[in-house]
């Protein structure tokens, strides 16, 4: 199938690289590659793909972008929201998360 016959979509991807041990990106890193597998087999594969990252994962930055080629993206130290718990912070910064990485989705288009 031909670029210019697949459909046109665009991934926003956010958050954490998560851990094997504990969630909120605490201890030994899930291997990034293994999302990006499936992100090819199940998306980009089929699809004409633009890419828009907003990531907490600084240590991943060159791996993120280099994998995934993203037409924008922010990766950016974790931003403590000064919640109540963990979990309240969490919630907070996923949706934070989730605005950012559709923001330069919406700029781009």
């Amino acid at each position: 199938m031909k670029t210019q016959d697949k459909p046109k979509v665009a991934l926003c991807l956010m958050g954490i690289i998560g851990a094997v041990e504990h969630p909120n990106g605490v201890g030994q890193p899930v291997d990034y590659r293994i999302g990006h597998h499936f992100h090819k087999k199940h998306i980009f594969d089929h699809n004409d793909v633009d890419v828009f990252i907003h990531s907490w994962s600084v240590d991943f930055k060159d791996e993120l972008v280099n994998i995934y080629n993203p037409k924008k993206y922010i990766i950016e130290p974790q931003i403590d929201f000064k919640q109540g718990s963990l979990r309240q912070n969490s919630i907070k910064s996923r949706w934070y998360s989730t605005k950012k990485s559709i923001e330069p989705k919406s700029q781009y288009e």
